[in-house]
């Protein structure tokens, strides 16, 4: 009987254990996609700005007031805000679908949603 108790105690404790670990890791894929929504967006204004950098500097290199050292570094400074926008992007659809898996939502839906994510 104690056995028996003993062995129903444990398996309640290892219940116990394995759902705080779950809660945590959603609330971790949670809080991921949130911030990578809010960085996206930030990243998305980061691309427009750069491309009128890039604009206003080939105009002003074009007049003659601007160096051609100044439109390589502004098209750098796009590639590289194109470049960090792809990498949130790509961060945020993991932190999806890694939630999606821990609420046990069907598999093809979630890659269905990520090609149609993916998807221009």
């Amino acid at each position: 009987m104690r056995q028996a108790v003993a062995e129903s105690e444990r398996a309640r404790e290892a219940l116990e254990a394995a759902q705080l670990e779950l809660g945590s890791r959603v609330y971790e894929q949670y809080r991921a996609m949130t911030e990578g929504a809010l960085r996206i967006s930030a990243l998305e204004q980061a691309v427009r700005s750069a491309e009128q950098v890039v604009k206003s500097s080939r105009m002003s290199f074009k007049g003659g007031v601007r160096s051609i050292v100044d439109v390589l570094n502004a098209e750098q400074q796009h590639v590289t805000a194109l470049r960090d926008l792809a990498q949130a992007r790509y961060a945020y659809l993991l932190a999806q679908v890694r939630l999606q898996s821990l609420a046990g939502k069907d598999r093809w839906a979630t890659v269905d949603q990520a090609n149609a994510y993916l998807t221009p």
